[in-house]
């Protein structure tokens, strides 16, 4: 598949073992019982109240979707009624009780009206579990998140086929291969971006108004990892990290770069997040405590608990003068790294606003080699601040100019190397 959705926290395992619904000629009941199961997960875990009838109402949805049955005004189903009509759709269509069951667990998920909340089928799950596993994987390299029932872009990957194609942050993807998506099924659309490497997509996506078309290849990406460097502009050095994705190993990763800096003297450090669309949560956090020390990090609210605040675990080994880029491409666990530098004054955030992703969304495994996310919670900053769909904004708007340039000639960073050797950060 040619994009990539990462879970914002680590991965999670349903409490559910069962067998596959492969098979055509498992039991109806079995599966039934299965799909109770799976609501009742969801209804634990979703970080907001939903009804037992608002779940099985969207799995009939989507049931008569797969079967082309009009079932023209919307109807509330109970557990009851669902379970009536689920049987009765199987007894019609015998050799389809396990795809009707996938969809069931599809239009649960759709009931939620979430845009972050996504079922995987097959070919989606494995594409997740490799992209997880840190492995390489065929496809465009976009991050993407669906508003308003349109999948837009949050990040392109550094180096991959969109990238270098000029896909931007903020564009809005309307076709595929001249097929209209903005109405169409979130799981059917993202299937239309799967393809073998070296086979071709056409992407037409809005920007700013305009309609722009894209022809791209696909090509085998890997998540890149941090980089580091250092800066000799101004007259002083100055100390550059550009942290593309965070990972579970981002954090030790972007440690050795900060060991360096401080073993070489050098006060004054960039960390880069723009177009950086999150990732490892935790990874986040403990990065964040290598500058706060055990201080207030993140306020989280899960579902039917008070809010709770995280606070750091790690020693504050690192006192530079610190500024943090962020954009609109900055998002999720960017977001909280820079929002708990910037509420514990570790830093300064320079750029443009960022993108506003202030929900947590866990990962599960359902049966059938299939699998699931769903917002388990909503975090605040520090301050209490809610940033849903607000984003965090910049002490010093600077805006980032694409194509990226190098670091030594980019204007957001040359801006400021400025302002440290102006002594106001």
């Amino acid at each position: 598949m040619n994009f990539i959705i990462r879970s914002a926290v680590y991965l999670l395992i349903f409490k559910i073992i069962l067998t596959s619904f492969v098979f055509a000629q498992i039991n109806e009941r079995y599966i039934l019982n299965s799909l109770f199961q799976i609501a009742a997960e969801i209804k634990n875990e979703y970080y907001l109240d939903v009804d037992d009838s608002v779940l099985f109402s969207g799995a009939v949805l989507e049931m008569n979707r797969l079967k082309n049955i009009k079932s023209g005004e919307k109807s509330i189903y109970s557990k009851q009624q669902f379970s009536s009509y689920f049987y009765l759709l199987c007894k019609q269509y015998p050799n389809d009780k396990a795809l009707i069951g996938e969809y069931a667990v599809r239009g649960m998920i759709k009931s939620l009206n979430d845009p972050y909340a996504l079922f995987f089928d097959s070919t989606q799950w494995d594409y997740y579990k490799k992209v997880s596993s840190g492995a390489e994987f065929a496809g465009i390299g976009v991050e993407l998140a669906v508003k308003d029932r349109c999948f837009v872009v949050i990040a392109s990957i550094d180096g991959s086929p969109a990238e270098k194609s000029g896909i931007l942050p903020g564009d809005i993807i309307v076709a595929i291969d001249s097929k209209n998506i903005s109405q169409m099924d979130t799981t059917d659309a993202l299937n239309l971006f799967d393809g073998q490497e070296n086979s071709k997509i056409k992407l037409t996506v809005k920007r700013n108004g305009t309609f722009l078309n894209f022809d791209i290849t696909r090509k085998f990406i890997s998540l890149p990892a941090p980089k580091a460097s250092l800066l000799k502009l101004r007259n002083q050095n100055t100390g550059y990290i550009k942290i593309y994705y965070f990972g579970d190993k981002t954090d030790s990763q972007v440690k050795e770069f900060l060991d360096t800096f401080k073993t070489k003297g050098i006060k004054n450090v960039i960390i880069d997040l723009r177009d950086n669309p999150g990732g490892d949560f935790k990874a986040s956090l403990r990065l964040s405590s290598f500058f706060t020390g055990e201080n207030a990090l993140v306020k989280i609210q899960k579902k039917g608990r008070p809010l709770e605040t995280v606070y750091g675990t790690e020693n504050a080994d690192y006192d530079f003068n610190l500024a943090i880029l962020i954009n609109k491409g900055s998002a999720s666990a960017s977001e909280v790294f820079a929002s708990a530098l910037h509420d514990n004054k570790k830093c300064v955030l320079v750029g443009t606003g960022s993108f506003g992703k202030a929900l947590i969304q866990s990962v599960y495994s359902l049966p059938g080699n299939a699998g699931c996310k769903i917002t388990t919670a909503k975090y605040y900053t520090t301050s209490g601040k809610d940033i849903l769909n607000k984003g965090l904004s910049p002490d010093i708007t600077v805006n980032t100019v694409y194509p990226l340039l190098p670091p030594a000639s980019d204007p957001v960073v040359l801006r400021v190397i400025r302002e440290f050797t102006n002594y106001r950060i």
